[in-house]
Parts: C-alpha cells; structure tokens; sequence
C-alpha cells in the first residue's frame, strides 16, 4: 500500500543548488504532502514506518519531509528496490537516486556534479 500511495501522493526533489559565503547548500528530499486533516498518518508514517523525518504545516497542508541520508539509505531505497513505482514518478526517483552517491560522497560540491545535478532537476517532477 506504501508504494501506491506515493505513487499518488509522493514526491522526490532535489534542492537547487545555492552558494552561501563559504560553502554550497542541497539537499535530497523526499516529501508528503496532504490536506490538514491527514496529519495523523503523517505522525504514523514518521515515527512507525521512517522512524524520523519531519513535518511541516503551511495553511491546509501538512508535509513529511525525508532529508536524512540514513533514513534514505537504509529505508526509503530498500523499499522502493523491492517494490518500484509505476507511475512517472519511477522516473523522479530514478533521476533522484542517480544524486544519492554525490550526497552520500559529499561531491555534490564539485562543479562538474553541480552540472549533473541541475540537469536531474530539470527533468524532475512537474518539468518531466
């Protein structure tokens, strides 16, 4: 049920790249997003399924939001190498996992994967 319902409600995102003075700043995301109302299966999903991550409430909608790499490395990639997504969003994670190993080596900061990386983000999600 997990893997149909971010197929429908899910979304994977890398954070565009910003420089700061001294360092630049991305991140993976992994997000949830839904009405107020499904607050409580957020806080479920966040401490029984994740066992962390985050929740952000703007106006009507609540997000859980996954930066972790230990919860990305250790739970989120299993499940989806177990059970893949169908649905474009196959394709969003795949450009997202393509990243993982720049982050996890912190090498993002290397122009070259810079280049690579905002390449992912234009094909990502709704510019897919």
């Amino acid at each position: 049920w997990l893997v149909g319902f971010i197929n429908a409600e899910g979304m994977f995102r890398i954070s565009n790249p910003y420089f700061s003075s001294d360092h630049i700043q991305t991140s993976l995301i992994f997000q949830i997003k839904l009405h107020k109302d499904e607050l409580p299966l957020l806080q479920w999903m966040q401490n029984n399924l994740f066992n962390g991550g985050s929740i952000r409430k703007d106006d009507n909608k609540v997000a859980f939001i996954i930066k972790k790499q230990v919860i990305i490395e250790n739970i989120l990639i299993p499940i989806f190498e177990r059970f893949p997504l169908n649905t474009k969003k196959y394709l969003d994670y795949q450009d997202w996992i393509k990243a993982f190993p720049l982050f996890k080596l912190q090498s993002y900061k290397e122009v070259n994967n810079q280049k690579f990386i905002k390449s992912l983000i234009m094909n990502m999600n709704s510019r897919r």
